[in-house]
Formats: C-alpha cells, sequence, structure tokens
C-alpha cells in the first residue's frame, strides 16, 4: 500500500476492514488464520477540524442580504446547519412541515440511514419563519429555488452562494457547509456539550 502511494488514511481503513475479517473468520467460521491482533495499524495524524469563531459566523451573517428571496433562503439555510449541524443533504431534504407546525424536535434519517433527532431553536425558526413567509409556493420542501416554477434546492448550487459569501464575509478561511457543521459542534463543545452528543 505504501508502494502504491495510499494515504494513512486509507491504508488505516483497508488494515481494520483486514482485522475485522480476520476476527470474523476465527470467531465465527473457527477457521486457523492470523491473529487480527498482530495486524499493526499505521498511525494517523491528529484531525485539524477547520471552523469559524463566534465573530467569523457574525461576519458571515451579517454579509447575507436579507432583503432578497435567495438572501432569505441562504440565511435560513445558514442559521440552519449552525444551529443543528446537519450535512448539507440533509438540510436540502428537509422537509417544511416541521416549521409550519412548530416542531421543536425532528427525527431524521442521515448518513447509512441512521436515525437522529434534530432539535430546531427559536433562532432557527425565526430566520427559517422570514423565508417562508416570503415565498410563494406550498411546495413540501424547505428550501427550493427562485422563480416561476420553483423546484428543490439542487446541491451543486450551494457551492457559488458559499463562495460569494466568503468573499462577501472577507474570510480567509475556507466557508462550506460542512465547515458550518463542524463550527456548530464546536460550538457546542465550547458550551460544555459533552462530546458522546
Amino acid at each position: 500500500m505504501i508502494r502504491a502511494g495510499m494515504s494513512i488514511a486509507r491504508q488505516y481503513g483497508v488494515l481494520m476492514w483486514l482485522k475485522i475479517f480476520l476476527k470474523f473468520c476465527r470467531e465465527y467460521l473457527k477457521v486457523a488464520v492470523l491473529d487480527p491482533a498482530e495486524v499493526r495499524l499505521p498511525r494517523r495524524p491528529e484531525p485539524n477540524v477547520a471552523y469559524l469563531t463566534k465573530e467569523e459566523v457574525a461576519r458571515v451573517v451579517h454579509a447575507i442580504p436579507v432583503h432578497t428571496l435567495s438572501g432569505n433562503r441562504l440565511r435560513a439555510l445558514v442559521e440552519l446547519l449552525l444551529g443543528t449541524g446537519l450535512r448539507i443533504s440533509e438540510a436540502l431534504a428537509f422537509p417544511r412541515e416541521p416549521f409550519d407546525t412548530r416542531q421543536p424536535m425532528v427525527a431524521i434519517v442521515g448518513k447509512v440511514g441512521r436515525r437522529r433527532n434534530v432539535h430546531l431553536t427559536d433562532r432557527v425558526f425565526r430566520w427559517v419563519q422570514l423565508y417562508l413567509d416570503a415565498r410563494r409556493d406550498q411546495l413540501p420542501q424547505l428550501f427550493v429555488t427562485t422563480g416561476d416554477r420553483p423546484t428543490k434546492w439542487a446541491r451543486a448550487d450551494i457551492s457559488l452562494f458559499f463562495r460569494r459569501l466568503r468573499s462577501g464575509a472577507q474570510l480567509t478561511k475556507p466557508l462550506t457547509p460542512h465547515i458550518l457543521r463542524h463550527t456548530s459542534c464546536t460550538t457546542l463543545l465550547h458550551n460544555g456539550v459533552d462530546i458522546r452528543f
């Protein structure tokens, strides 16, 4: 794997799979194979998690032009990502119904079909409601395109909005929906929430 130029993360993943497979062969199939404990895993570097500071978050939200429908939509998306830690795919698939019925907690299906509860804060409700009040359609999706015939907002459109937002907020760091997810989680950690949560 080293000669093939595989990254440490890829090597780690392959070897971890091998250890699990060897353990399965020994314990369930009762086959004499190499002891999984003998397979050494490479040292992974400490992850460098990018997130925004409180001041950077303030610059980002103040750079959003909320006097337009697309600005309201972007602000609602940013507030939802910051307030819940959702992945962008989860946010774009989010229905509007929990906001219409003021549900404070919503069960969502995330990566690999895992269900989890998402708590909606008053701030998220306020910004999403301003966006919904500006819409003229009744589509069930929370985030839709602007124009005469709105459809579900596509993930491919998001990067352009975030590039413009980064420039408007004069950030030197990258700005992506995933960094807002990291920011949400880091904010919880800094406020004393247990890391297991």
